[in-house]
């Protein structure tokens, strides 16, 4: 009977063709109301089930009845005064060390003596102590020298015999012990890095053991701290060539080492030419960058550039042309219109040329005295000798010199040319220090050894001004301070409010658009502020005077200032700003704040509402939890009706202090002091500052109403929710059910809070792994605002689940959806659902996959019809400036209908007061279209973009690296990116060592009490409506049962289809005679083909045993799976009764479902209906078709 009811559809969808389409609704109207029953969705889960607006009627009940006007001049005196007094420190403790270290070089000859290098103490040496977070040795220093380091790694070869001056320990500790007390404990480490190789750190610390040959590697003459203080302020210009004629194939392995060290002396002050003299021609490192046809800043981007090049380009063409060589490279410097007063040019060769040596001789000697005097002009020729150079050109080569700064440098193929002699003879080429100064000069931050975030060094080169030799400089002594101890901010910083940090050559030293540093040896960037406010009125009317150093005001109209879009791509907004800036004494900083017209300092009251709170160290006192304890994921435990709270670790004093101190006692001590009522004050030590503790404190009662909140949802939403949480802006983070989590955890670094906080409606983000477990969720939730008048975001609340149960929301709103023909996407075009997501192994990762990259002709179409518009932001990182070209739909509000070729038509329908849009979509192509997407690489979101970038061509978000900084057009119109966060957080430990099978789940679906499949689907994400036992025996229709999802089951598959193209009013109604007849036999022709399936499956069924009676069954359904969709038939199965004696929770089902549904619930009763409405002529909405017709199939 089943086959006629298919056969019937089929008749009747054809005759309702040829009949016409006068009934039919219009289709986007129809999506257009199920897009707000789903949007009524989601404001129901935010505002009902994770409370948003009851926490926001709680902020705006707490906050202050007027806003404070911000004071930005005061504020700004505080930050100068605080800053003040770091300089200060710095400026009295490096004087002190300086003038200690230069009367050990006069009054000590510095005879060598053994020393452990790489830091390797005994245990027992060392102690913890708070204020450096580590083990660490206040008696005592480490040290480093070419000879200490061999003797660790002996892989690195032999240092040669050199002159090294070791400073004489028992002095040099007790002058560290006695001058770090003028740190008052701001600074860390003190450290020496010397022009012969030595160098030493107070106090002393432990290198981990796998660290060992990579510490030997350091050397204290091409260390950042060196390096950086010899370029000074302006930095210097390099000009480098390097000879890739054939002739030095035979020791192209020392060049590149040569070359590869070379690289080690530049800066981001420093300008820098590398050319290659190959196939008889000067050739730069990249062609297609105009700017190395000249010069361009040393950013280590540029280098690693430069780098690949020495490592891959192969010898080629006659000897070099030396006259061509200088003639170029001299008139390169001279023609050099930077501001770099000490110029160097390097030249790499074989020592073979091929041009007369009169006309070379002449060619040098003509240029080299033109070009400048000696203080400032310095030559090096560095040959690799092939032991195949006639002496007479050797003797040529080394006497080429002309002015009193030029050096000569033999490599011999047959000498030992390891890591120490190469690292011996490069540094020669360093400066005498004639020319330094003894000032203080502050490096740019980078990541610190051990951890502890970002470091800046204060640095002052140690020289002899009095000494008569030609090497006055002996080195450079730095203090070292925790960057966010060396700034300590006082105000969260928004897009209304930020400060940054510049030099007085404008170099930008601190601004919230630069992101972290990568690498513990990375070089500083240098990176104009003009590029970060980058607007035409701020060059015009503030820079200069800033930079003057004379403290002023001014506020600018009509600016346009980049605004983020969250974690990806950025847009602009028109707004009113005020700069307010101060110089800081004893350096050359200016500092900043820039606050907007919008801006008002709002705040909350401090109030004894609230209750007991939970810090989230639950393993230190788990016996305080023993009954409150929940399987929060496969292998993580929580509190069941417990929240928890956590503090960043840039709210303490000591941030070390937060990651290592926390015992029982602190824990109690935390919990204690934001109890309500509690009128003590924290320990001085603890919290940065009380303004600091008094904001946490008012974000822990403004948050604690939700723990009872959450605790008492019981609705259908909870029982699918992983966790509720909230994230405010000053770090404070509070989750439900409470659970352990990472020391390094905080919720500002996360991509949903990003993304949230830049939004203003509902926020749902694309499937990621959860920080916590590991496991794939997607989150939900809206922003916070800090009061009833603030337009100030306060934070974020916010709700995990999986994605199986946003597939029944959507699909129980958007009843087209069921079929798989929907894609819902966010505004940056990333794909936040589609029905593939729920087939496994579909993606390696479900996050951040793009339309462009999944649906190739439908992106390419929405960009043709300006759907999507494609844009790019800077984005100022560390080690390089990129292009971040991405797109956006904010324009779109408005549903519409688009049609182009074989993609006949797509809809798009904007979810209203939600960062989601709906799409819809009738392929009929039969070839799926690519657009160029590569593959992200070394930890990046996006991978580079191809040569064809443009805002036309259909390309996946990518990034471009800018080789050069000069090549940067930055106009007011330049937008710049938020820097992606490159904090990682590690999943949490796992401490619990009871047998967590035994607990409870934290959010039970109580799949067992649900008899239907209906009620199971409920709960998809956590219940499976399963038809065979776990022993593979298959269930009867009426011993179908429910089971959690982590355990074994066979669930019921719902065959995945897509839509066949929805009929629209207009489109030509009936069919021609010939169509009409064709249909007619296709019929005749599929019921033969239906009666004989009949016959051969009843056939079977009275031969063949009832496994393969089951085999038949289910080939007969793939049989029809291009006819219409119906209602899930009930198959029939052998009844096995099944226990697994091994399974606690296993069961047998028996019987029929216990609870009987109403019509409108019960899938039989369904069936029934739309048997009816057939036979009444009346067809579904949208007819299915074979999935492999659409791009969107699932």
């Amino acid at each position: 009977m089943e086959y006629h009811y298919v056969i019937i559809v089929l008749l009747s969808f054809h005759w309702s063709n040829v009949n016409g389409q006068n009934n039919q609704v219009n289709f986007l109207d129809l999506l257009k109301d199920d897009a707000k029953t789903f949007q009524q969705e989601l404001t129901k889960l935010v505002n009902e089930n994770l409370g948003h607006e009851t926490l926001q009627q709680n902020l705006n009940d707490m906050s202050e009845d007027d806003a404070t006007s911000f004071d930005d001049q005061a504020t700004l005196d505080n930050f100068v005064k605080d800053l003040a007094g770091k300089t200060t420190i710095a400026e009295n403790v490096l004087n002190e060390m300086s003038s200690h270290i230069l009367d050990d070089y006069k009054t000590n000859n510095g005879d060598q003596r053994p020393i452990e290098s790489c830091c390797q103490f005994d245990d027992s040496k060392l102690g913890f102590v708070s204020v450096f977070g580590e083990n660490v040795s206040m008696s005592d220093i480490c040290e480093q020298t070419p000879p200490s380091n061999s003797k660790v790694c002996p892989s690195l070869g032999s240092p040669p015999s050199e002159s090294i001056h070791y400073l004489k320990k028992e002095d040099l500790v007790t002058k560290c012990k006695d001058v770090y007390k003028e740190a008052k404990g701001e600074a860390r480490n003190i450290q020496y890095d010397s022009l012969d190789g030595y160098s030493f750190t107070y106090p002393a610390y432990q290198d981990p053991s796998p660290m060992e040959c990579t510490c030997a590697q350091r050397d204290p003459r091409f260390s950042s701290r060196l390096a950086e203080t010899l370029a000074g302020n302006e930095g210097r210009h390099f000009v480098i060539v390097l000879d890739y004629s054939e002739k030095i194939q035979n020791t192209i392995d020392i060049m590149r080492k040569v070359a590869t060290t070379l690289l080690k002396l530049f800066t981001s002050k420093d300008m820098i030419s590398v050319k290659f003299y190959h196939e008889d021609n000067l050739v730069p490192a990249d062609k297609t960058a105009d700017c190395l046809k000249i010069s361009s800043q040393a950013t280590p981007y540029l280098k690693d550039k430069i780098l690949g090049e020495i490592e891959t380009k192969q010898p080629k063409g006659d000897a070099a042309s030396y006259s061509k060589v200088f003639r170029e490279s001299f008139t390169a410097l001279k023609n050099d219109n930077s501001n770099q007063t000490e110029k160097h040019f390097i030249f790499v060769t074989s020592g073979h040329y091929i041009d007369n040596w009169s006309e070379i001789d002449q060619v040098f000697k003509e240029r080299r005295k033109t070009n400048s005097e000696c203080n400032d002009m310095y030559f090096s020729l560095l040959l690799i000798n092939d032991g195949k150079l006639p002496k007479a050109n050797f003797v040529k080569n080394k006497n080429l010199k002309e002015g009193c700064n030029d050096n000569f440098i033999d490599f011999e193929l047959s000498g030992d040319n390891n890591h120490f002699t190469i690292n011996s003879k490069i540094s020669e080429i360093l400066p005498s220090g004639r020319n330094i100064d003894d000032k203080v000069y502050y490096i740019m931050p980078i990541s610190d050894r051990f951890g502890r975030g970002t470091t800046i060094d204060a640095c002052k080169a140690v020289v002899d001004k009095s000494s008569s030799s030609q090497n006055p400089m002996k080195g450079v002594v730095c203090l070292s301070f925790l960057t966010n101890e060396f700034i300590r901010e006082e105000w969260s910083q928004t897009e209304n409010s930020y400060w940054f940090l510049i030099k007085r050559n404008g170099q930008t030293f601190i601004h919230p658009k630069f992101g972290q540093p990568l690498g513990s040896d990375e070089l500083s960037r240098t990176v104009s502020i003009l590029q970060t406010e980058s607007s035409q009125s701020f060059k015009d009317e503030v820079y200069n005077n800033m930079i003057s150093g004379v403290p002023g005001s001014k506020t600018l109209s009509h600016v346009m200032k980049p605004i983020s879009r969250g974690p990806f791509g950025a847009t602009s907004q028109n707004k009113t700003l005020t700069y307010t800036w101060k110089a800081v004494p004893k350096s050359d900083f200016i500092m900043t704040i820039v606050t907007s017209s919008d801006y008002e300092k709002s705040e909350l009251k401090i109030t004894n509402q609230g209750g007991k709170e939970n810090y989230h160290r639950i393993d230190l006192i788990p016996d305080n939890y023993a009954n409150d304890l929940c399987k929060y994921s496969s292998e993580h435990v929580a509190t069941k009706d417990l929240s928890v709270i956590k503090f960043p670790a840039d709210a303490f004093q000591r941030p070390s202090f937060y990651f290592k101190l926390e015992t029982n006692e602190t824990v109690k001590e935390l919990n204690d002091l934001f109890t309500p009522g509690n009128t003590a004050t924290p320990p001085d030590e603890l919290f940065k500052d009380m303004d600091v503790f008094n904001h946490l404190r008012q974000s822990v009662q403004a948050t604690h109403l939700m723990e009872g909140y959450w605790k008492n949802d019981t609705s259908e939403a909870a029982k699918n929710t992983l966790t509720r949480y909230i994230g405010m802006h000053n770090g404070f983070f509070r989750t439900f059910p409470g659970h352990l989590m990472n020391p390094s955890y905080d919720p500002r670094a996360r991509p949903w809070y990003r993304l949230m906080i830049a939004q203003k409606g509902i926020t749902l983000t694309t499937p990621y792994p959860d920080a916590f477990t590991g496991e794939i969720v997607m989150t939900l939730g809206k922003v916070l605002l800090k009061g009833k008048k603030s337009v100030e975001k306060a934070g974020n609340i916010a709700m995990d689940f999986k994605p199986l149960y946003f597939k029944e929301l959507l699909e129980r709103s958007i009843k087209e959806c069921a079929s798989g023909a929907c894609v819902v996407i966010d505004r940056n075009g990333f794909v936040v659902y589609q029905s593939s997501f729920m087939e496994e192994n579909e993606n390696s990762t479900l996050e951040n996959q793009h339309i462009v990259k999944m649906h190739g002709r439908l992106a390419k179409t929405m960009i043709e019809n300006g759907v999507m518009i494609k844009n790019y932001c800077l984005e100022f990182r560390n080690n390089v400036t990129v292009k971040e070209w991405f797109y956006s739909l904010d324009h779109v509000i408005e549903a519409k209908s688009y049609s182009k070729g074989c993609l006949k038509d797509y809809h798009v329908v904007p979810i209203i007061d939600s960062n989601l849009l709906l799409l819809y979509v009738n392929d009929r192509c039969d070839v799926k279209e690519k657009c160029t997407c590569r593959e992200p690489i070394n930890g990046e979101r996006f991978g580079n973009c191809s040569n064809d970038i443009s805002e036309t061509n259909c390309e996946c978000p990518c990034i471009q690296p800018v080789t050069c900084l000069s090549d940067l057009r930055i106009t007011s119109n330049t937008l710049e990116c938020n820097p992606e966060d490159k904090r990682k957080t590690d999943f949490s430990g796992i401490w619990y060592t009871g047998d967590e099978t035994q607990l409870d789940l934290c959010m039970d679906p109580e799949c067992k009490t649900r008899y239907t499949l209906s009620e199971c689907n409920r709960f998809k994400a956590g219940c499976n409506w399963c038809h065979k036992y776990p022993n593979g025996a298959s269930a009867t229709d009426d011993k179908k049962y429910c089971e959690y999802s982590d355990k074994p089951c066979f669930p019921d598959l719902i065959p995945k289809t897509s839509p066949s193209p929805p009929k629209k009013p207009g489109d030509k109604d009936g069919l021609s005679k010939e169509e009409l007849a064709g249909i007619i036999v296709g019929c005749l022709i599929f019921i033969f083909i239906i009666l004989a399936i009949v016959y051969f499956k009843r056939k079977s069924i009275n031969c063949e045993p009832s496994a393969k009676s089951e085999s038949t069954i289910e080939t007969n359904n793939n049989a029809v799976s291009n006819a219409p969709t119906l209602p899930r038939q009930q198959k029939a199965f052998t009844n096995f009764a099944y226990v697994d004696q091994n399974d606690p929770d296993s069961f047998s089902p028996t019987g029929a479902p216990k609870t009987p549904l109403p019509p409108e619930e019960d899938p039989v009763a369904q069936v029934d209906e739309d048997q009816s409405n057939i036979k009444d002529g009346k067809l579904p909405d949208v007819v299915m078709k074979n999935s492999n017709d659409s791009e969107f199939g699932a």
